[in-house]
This record gives C-alpha cells, sequence and structure tokens, in this order.
C-alpha cells in the first residue's frame, strides 16, 4: 500500500518539468521540511499542486514567502479543525455533530437570544452566515431551527467546501489553459460525485399518482426540464421565438461580450496568433474570486439597464454567463433593439464595461466586443444568418456541453 506522502514523489511542476518531492528538500532546515509535510499529508488530495507551488514561490521569490502562503492555504482549508478537503462523509458526519450539539444546546436551555448567540457563533467558527432573524421577521426560533438542522449544515459546509477548493485551486494556478480549464480537477470530480448521489437518490424513490401510476424520481425528473436535454431544446426554442418576433417587428440584433478588468484574472496568457504557449501570474491580480467578478458584471449590468430604462430603451433578449480559462465569468448578450436605438446602446454599453481601469492595457479592445448579427444568406453555409445561432453555443456549454463541437452550432 502507498502511504499519502509517497503517493506523489513524482510530480509536475509549473514550469511543466517533473521532478520529485526530494527537490523541496533543498529549502529551509529539517523543521522547515517537517513543518511542510505536516501540511502537504493533511491536504494529500492536492498535495502535488501544493508541492509545486510551493517550489515556484521559493524558487522565484523567497522561502519566507513560500512558507507564508503554505500557511495561509492551509488556514483557507481548514475550518474549526475540520479540513475541508474531506470526503463527502466525512463532511456530512460533522455536519451531524454539529446539529445534535446545537439540539442539545437549545434543549437544556431555555433563553432563546442566549441560544441563538451560541449558535450563530458555533456557525462564525466554521466561517458560515448563520440565519438572520431580519430574514425571519425578527422571530429567533427559525433562526435556531436551521442551526439544529442536519440539512442546514450539510448543505451550508458543502458549499464552502466546494467555493474554498476552488479558490485555493485558482490561486495556486490549478485553472488555467495549459492545466484544467473553467475549474480545477478535484472541483469537477467533486460535482461528478455529487450528480452521481443525486441520480441514486432520485431512483431509489418512489412516488404514486391518484391513478396508481408507480413512477421513480428519476423517470419524472427525465420528462421535466430538469433532463438537460429537454431544458436545451426549451431554452433554444424560446430564443427561436424571440429572433422571429423581433423579424416581425423589424428589430436588428446585436451579440455583446462583456469582460471584467484585468485585476480579476489570476493568470494570463502568452500567445502566439492564436495558439496559447505560455501561462503567467497576472501582475495585475488582486485576489478576486469569480463569485467578486460575477459581482462586479451584476453591478455593471444594473448601471446600463437603469441607464437603458431612462432613456427609454428598451433591449430584450438573452444573456448568457460563461467562465474564461481561468475561471473568471464574462457574459455574452443576444439583445434585439430598434434599428435607431442601436448607436444609443452600445454608447451605453461602452461607457460603463470601461468605467473600471479604463486606461489599462487592452482594455478598449477586450473589455466589450459586440457584432451586429447579419442578415440574409450566409454564402459558405447556403443558409439564413440567424441571431439564436449566435447564442446557442453558449446555451449549450452551460447545460450539458452537447454538439458544442458540430461547426453547425459554434
Amino acid at each position: 500500500m502507498v502511504s499519502q506522502t509517497t503517493a506523489f514523489d513524482h510530480f509536475e511542476g509549473h514550469n511543466g518539468v517533473h521532478y520529485t518531492n526530494d527537490t523541496l528538500k533543498l529549502f529551509g532546515t529539517h523543521e522547515c521540511h517537517s513543518f511542510r509535510e505536516r501540511i502537504f499529508d493533511k491536504h494529500f488530495r492536492l498535495s502535488q499542486a501544493l508541492r509545486s507551488n510551493y517550489d515556484a514561490i521559493a524558487s522565484n521569490e523567497s522561502l519566507v514567502n513560500a512558507d507564508n502562503n503554505l500557511r495561509y492555504i492551509d488556514d483557507q482549508l481548514t475550518v474549526n479543525g475540520l479540513s475541508l478537503l474531506s470526503t463527502h462523509d466525512q463532511i456530512i458526519q460533522a455536519a451531524e455533530n454539529q446539529a445534535k450539539y446545537a439540539g442539545k444546546l437549545h434543549a437544556s436551555n431555555g433563553d432563546t437570544s442566549a441560544v441563538y448567540k451560541l449558535l450563530a457563533k458555533c456557525a462564525r467558527a466554521f466561517r458560515l452566515t448563520p440565519p438572520l432573524p431580519r430574514d425571519f421577521q425578527q422571530k429567533l426560533e427559525p433562526c435556531i431551527n436551521r442551526l439544529c438542522c442536519v440539512k442546514w449544515w450539510s448543505r451550508q459546509l458543502t458549499h464552502l467546501q466546494r467555493i474554498t477548493i476552488e479558490s485555493v485551486s485558482r490561486d495556486i494556478q490549478q485553472v488555467h489553459h495549459h492545466k484544467s480549464m473553467y475549474c480545477s480537477s478535484l472541483t469537477l470530480q467533486l460535482h461528478r460525485q455529487q450528480k452521481n448521489r443525486n441520480r441514486e437518490y432520485l431512483e431509489a424513490m418512489t412516488a404514486i399518482n391518484e391513478n396508481g401510476q408507480e413512477f421513480t424520481l428519476q423517470q419524472l425528473s427525465d420528462v421535466s426540464v430538469s433532463n438537460p436535454k429537454l431544458r436545451r431544446l426549451e431554452l433554444i426554442t424560446r430564443c427561436k421565438g424571440f429572433e422571429v418576433a423581433a423579424k416581425a417587428a423589424d428589430h436588428i440584433a446585436l451579440f455583446i461580450t462583456l469582460t471584467c478588468p484585468s485585476r480579476f484574472h489570476r493568470v494570463t496568457k502568452i500567445t502566439n496568433g492564436s495558439k496559447v504557449i505560455k501561462v503567467i501570474p497576472n501582475k495585475n491580480f488582486d485576489g478576486s474570486c469569480p463569485r467578486e467578478a460575477q459581482n462586479y458584471l451584476q453591478n455593471q449590468w444594473a448601471k446600463i439597464g437603469a441607464k437603458l430604462k431612462r432613456n427609454h430603451i428598451k433591449p430584450y433578449g438573452f444573456r448568457v454567463a460563461e467562465p474564461h480559462y481561468d475561471g473568471t465569468p464574462h457574459w455574452h448578450f443576444l439583445l434585439f433593439i430598434e434599428k435607431d436605438k442601436r448607436d444609443q446602446l452600445i454608447s451605453i454599453f461602452t461607457e460603463y464595461a470601461l468605467q473600471d481601469s479604463p486606461n489599462e492595457k487592452g482594455a478598449k479592445q477586450h473589455r466589450l466586443k459586440i457584432e451586429d448579427i447579419k442578415s440574409g444568406i450566409n454564402p459558405k453555409t447556403g443558409k439564413e444568418y440567424s441571431a439564436t445561432g449566435y447564442i446557442i453555443k453558449y446555451i449549450c456549454k452551460n447545460i450539458d456541453g452537447h454538439g458544442i463541437d458540430n461547426s453547425e452550432i459554434s
């Protein structure tokens, strides 16, 4: 049997060169080596990446920076003694323990206010936001009930696990064009495991209607929009309906891409033509996570929408979020608008797209891209240009990835 430590004796560094963990013994004393190995063993599911990241920082910056970074990552991956790299069963066990403890505390103390404060403190110890009385008409009982519920704890801890693993993976440069695109391989693995557990649960549960017909919940899910295929087809149908209505009203279609400023991107690409030849840390990165980038886009879109409304411009259509290779989101819009409103709409989008860091390199070229969707016949395919064809790829990528390699929807 291979131990957790020796399972990763050979691994690949940031520069793509394979080396052994003996390389790290060159940095620091025996005590330093023991300190590092304790953390690597504790978080063995990311051990390979942590070793690589430590080597890169120690080699290019300093041993002190590498140690401090490793301590920071250890703190991020540990909440109240629980490693967020724990298995699903271990997370559920932790949730059961916390719910049981909360239940005992509630039963032994009649002071509702004091109980809520103690339980809220327990939640914050796990970096969780406790239920707030203001969301329940200033009542404490609903908040306490949730803090005593296994399902609440398991959902919160699972969510914390996912966002923390992804944030750490992104910080140690495991999410980019040459590694794992869009999300980390560990997050993808956890997502697939969750989908399998969901399917097993639905297949094990049965529903009987008033006519005595019996179906598993999975069978019912497969004939609803919970089925990715049906959800994808429904969205495409809606999009096509918008396009038909726009043509009847003699409206034009615009395909718009809105991107975050450079400071939201963890890495940057060095290209040779269309080929990515190297990925390096982005010197402008300010530590923002993808959720903060999404919040930025939502805020800018709210400003755009408000100004469009003040100017009596009412576009309609679709908006799709898509991650860059490093996990940072950007948005695609398919908007239909009156012909005489086109320039004004573009001006408003441009104003708010460049509101943040307008003078940084590449901002005017990459922050906002607008494409007029042509009308008439495509000479290459012999088919009529379709607004739906511009966004169908992104709809598919967001649901089940069906056909994204097919040139018909590229």
